[in-house]
Formats: structure tokens, C-alpha cells, sequence
């Protein structure tokens, strides 16, 4: 919709504007055959008619790399080939990779080489943890355990091995 009104959601722009929905799900499988990937994209509609504003390849964490590599190969947009060279060199631990950004109420001060984090003083050299997805901060080394599903893991290896496996089978 225009920026003057709120977006709808998917079932309720199917509902309301069935045509549009039809014309957008036909637009998402051209961008994919095209690009051969994931799009993250803009639209609008204005008076019933839909507009691309843009599209670009979808941001995502490496296990979401491979299940949407993965995803596509099943719906024939890539095939086995390309599957495997977009999850090349992805393991159990690229795919449990975590991302953090720093808090607020950081601050450093480089003349004591100290950090306050979360109220904590740490020196130079301190070990921490920091769970990025909860936002907690440990002193110290953590043992984390984080499993992949077995079946993207199986089907990553039957792709290095140049065998298509298809989904559920």
C-alpha cells in the first residue's frame, strides 16, 4: 500500500486484493528464477495495480542460507549445482554462527584499557561471553550447545557429494 495507510498482511492483501496477490506470488517466482536467490523487495499498490519499487538478494544467517538454498532447489528454481556451490564450505559451525553488537552503556576508557559492559569493569584481556540472541553477558567462558537439524546437515552433505536429494524423500 501507499505510505499514507498501514500494510497488510499476506492473508489479508490474498483477501481483499486477490488479483494483486496473484500478480505479486507471480512476481516473487520471476525475481527468484531470475536472480537465481532469495529477494528482499519493495512494492506498492496504487488504484489495484502493483508496483516494484525494488529488489535485492535477501540478508540471512548461514543456516538460513542453507535451508532457503535448499527450498529453492526443491521448487526447481536452482538446481543441485548451485544449491551446492551457495552452501560451499557451510558446516555445523558457520551454521550456528551468532552475530553481536555492542549494548548501550558501553564505554571504554583507553588509558586503564578498561570496559564497562552491562555495569561490569573489565580489564584488558577479560574473557566474556555474550549471547547475542538473549543479550546476555557471562564473565567467562560459556559452553554452548547448539544443534543443527540433522536433515539440513544431511542434505548439505549429499549436495558436496553431487547427489540431489529431494525433500522429505
Amino acid at each position: 500500500m501507499s505510505g499514507r495507510r498501514s500494510a497488510l498482511g499476506h492473508d489479508e492483501l490474498a483477501s481483499v486484493a486477490p488479483a494483486v496477490w496473484q500478480a505479486l506470488l507471480e512476481l516473487v517466482g520471476l525475481l527468484e528464477r531470475n536472480f537465481g536467490d532469495m529477494q528482499d523487495f519493495e512494492f506498492t499498490v496504487q488504484h489495484g495495480q502493483l508496483y516494484l519499487l525494488q529488489t535485492r538478494n535477501g540478508k540471512r544467517t548461514p543456516l538460513a542460507a542453507a535451508r532457503i538454498a535448499l527450498d529453492l532447489m526443491d521448487e526447481g528454481v536452482i538446481d543441485a549445482g548451485t544449491a551446492a556451490r551457495r552452501t560451499h564450505g557451510l558446516d555445523a559451525a558457520a551454521l550456528t554462527q551468532r552475530h553481536v553488537a555492542a549494548s548501550d552503556g558501553t564505554s571504554i576508557d583507553p588509558v586503564a584499557r578498561t570496559l564497562t559492559l552491562a555495569g561490569r569493569l573489565l580489564h584488558e584481556g577479560a574473557l566474556v561471553t555474550l549471547d547475542g540472541n538473549e543479550g546476555t553477558i557471562y564473565l567467562g567462558a560459556t559452553k554452548i550447545v547448539e544443534s543443527v537439524p540433522q536433515e539440513i546437515l544431511t542434505r548439505l552433505e549429499g549436495l558436496r557429494c553431487g547427489q540431489s536429494m529431494a525433500s522429505g524423500g
